[in-house]
């Protein structure tokens, strides 16, 4: 996998080796920024006005102004795709909206968002080894579904990096978190679809999860195939009442579950939906 030579940060195009960050940013300190990954299929990215929707959601609840170059973003990722010899092929994308100094102190007035854009190789290997099946475990800390930052892709990551990294320990692709009732939410960087005879069923966003583009894009697809899906609280003991499950994300688009919990699945039954479900999803605009 080759690295990336260029990225792009607020108004130019760098070297890869000239990135730095500001020790004085808000989003470096706090984490006061919302970012998106989302893939290229043949040199175009898919879905990215719902993306840039949710990034645009995600800088009002920060009280944060849009980037001056928002208009500019899809123009940004082609360009960078061809300066990073990516154009025309499948690679995964990464936008981020960031507080820039002044704006540390409560009330101070709030310049446009930073805004950085990569065009990076997807790692394929990796996400071959997610679609051929996903071992997960659950977190043992418990989420607060009223956050409202669970609602919103910001940079205030290290809840979910610590438990990705805590899952691998054990063996497992993905974590999944539990809210404060039991109930399942989502995984690190995933959300959470079982299946009920030829129907989906997910937790619902008041369960304590981000809403995710492509867990919506599936919900979608599957209206399109008139496969029934509807949201519903779900707790790890009713895994037995299910023939199987998916993770949905952006890259990885949909991969089976191996197990949830003590509940181990056949990832073969529930291929046929999920290869359905992938083609109806890429089709989506």
């Amino acid at each position: 996998m080759t690295a990336a030579r260029f990225f792009f940060a607020d108004d130019g195009y760098l070297p890869a080796d000239a990135a730095a960050v500001s020790p004085f940013a808000p989003a470096f300190l706090y984490g006061h920024g919302v970012f998106e990954t989302l893939r290229l299929y043949r040199g175009r990215p898919h879905l990215l006005a719902d993306h840039q929707r949710r990034l645009a959601a995600g800088l009002e609840f920060l009280g944060l102004a849009r980037p001056a170059a928002w208009d500019e973003i899809p123009a940004i990722i082609d360009a960078l795709a061809g300066r990073n010899g990516l154009e025309g092929g499948d690679a995964m994308v990464r936008l981020v909206c960031g507080g820039t100094p002044p704006g540390n102190e409560p009330g101070a007035e709030t310049p446009p968002a930073g805004l950085i854009v990569q065009v990076l190789p997807l790692d394929l290997e990796a996400i071959a080894a997610r679609q051929a099946g996903c071992r997960t475990c659950i977190l043992p800390w418990r989420r607060d579904p009223e956050n409202p930052l669970l609602r919103h892709k910001t940079l205030n990551y290290l809840e979910n990096y610590r438990g990705r990294r805590l899952a691998a320990r054990q063996g497992c692709q993905e974590g999944l978190f539990l809210n404060c009732y039991q109930e399942l939410c989502e995984g690190t960087y995933s959300n959470l679809f079982l299946v009920e005879e030829d129907s989906l069923v997910t937790p619902p966003v008041s369960a304590g999860l981000l809403p995710g583009i492509t867990r919506a894009a599936i919900i979608r697809a599957a209206g399109r195939l008139g496969i029934a899906c509807r949201e519903e609280r779900l707790t790890p003991e009713l895994a037995a009442c299910f023939q199987g499950g998916f993770l949905t994300s952006s890259l990885m688009e949909l991969a089976p579950l191996v197990n949830l919990e003590r509940q181990q699945f056949q990832p073969s039954r529930v291929a046929d939906l999920g290869r359905a479900l992938v083609a109806a999803y890429r089709r989506l605009e």
